[in-house]
């Protein structure tokens, strides 16, 4: 089976919103099962779930974003699972919706990937920087449909492979592996550019964790392999912090991650978005705007 779970925690006009997109792709029912799982659920959670018709389940207690994801995927029956937050709203047609997850599944259970990143390639929500990109290389040919959704800033000498740049690649060689990935979202043609790193398979590029970090927004991954990083995770801890609880994503960008040339899956366009409707960014957070509702109050 193919579960999709969501993660919640307060914020409901948030989750009303996203929700909604869900609704409107009709995104349950590209899955066998569709569960939101609350951290803290309050009766406040559960009516809002079922004013959109989902199953919900939770616990008392705000397990943080790694423990409510751990706690979602066991609440999951699916061998595949996709786990979102509830900012993670659909900004794709229904259409693109069911096929990228179609296919998305289809190449976790053949496995030609171990992951998939269904976000947005150009529509990412937080804004993309390439000035490092920049830095260690040059730009063949910008994808046009970038340009829709950002601007990419190129610099006057961007189509140069200048002697600086050049020089950088040899000094720096880990630090422009790490910049690769930003071609992702720019370049026309990645897995032209960077075939040792970028592959392409249907609708999908397919992306070694040597250039490009975990991230658990939104991933699509057997529950199998899900359960593995996170045990690792636990094995190895970070003294790092959010709200003061430790995060999945920092215990897994390391070298271990680097050397297991896990193979991550990118849509050509995407499925989802990262977004707040009630400004409960942290305030550190880029897109953080106390303008819209005076907030400053820590959300998920």
């Amino acid at each position: 089976m193919f579960s999709i779970g969501v993660l919640s925690w307060k914020a409901h006009k948030t989750l009303r919103k996203t929700l909604a997109s869900y609704a409107q792709a009709r995104l349950a029912d590209a899955a066998d099962e569709f569960k939101i799982f609350f951290n803290e659920i309050s009766d406040e959670d559960r009516a809002l779930a079922d004013e959109f018709g989902v199953d919900c389940t939770g616990d008392k207690r705000n397990l943080g974003i790694w423990g409510g994801m751990d706690a979602c995927a066991k609440a999951l029956v699916g061998d595949v699972i996709l786990l979102l937050q509830n900012d993670c709203p659909v900004v794709a047609t229904p259409e693109d919706t069911v096929r990228y997850l179609s296919e998305g599944v289809k190449l976790i259970r053949t496995g030609k990937a171990d992951m998939i990143r269904l976000r947005h390639r150009f529509n990412q929500g937080d804004g993309i920087s390439f000035r490092r990109f920049y830095g260690y290389w040059p730009v063949h040919e910008v994808d046009p449909r970038a340009a829709r959704y950002f601007d990419p800033q190129l610099p006057a000498d961007a189509g140069e492979d200048t002697l600086r740049r050049r020089f950088m690649r040899f000094m720096r060689p880990f630090g422009a592996r790490r910049r690769v990935i930003a071609a992702i979202h720019l370049e026309a043609h990645p897995e032209r550019i960077y075939p040792k790193w970028i592959t392409r398979a249907g609708d999908f590029y397919l992306v070694d964790s040597e250039i490009v970090n975990f991230s658990e927004q939104p991933l699509l991954i057997s529950k199998r392999l899900y359960f593995e990083l996170s045990e690792w995770c636990r094995a190895h801890p970070r003294h790092r912090r959010i709200n003061g609880a430790p995060v999945m994503e920092h215990a897994l960008n390391g070298a271990w991650w680097r050397r297991r040339h896990f193979k991550i899956g990118f849509c050509d366009e995407g499925v989802f978005t990262h977004n707040r409707f009630d400004d409960s960014w942290r305030p550190e957070h880029t897109a953080y705007n106390a303008a819209i509702t005076g907030n400053v109050e820590l959300r998920m």
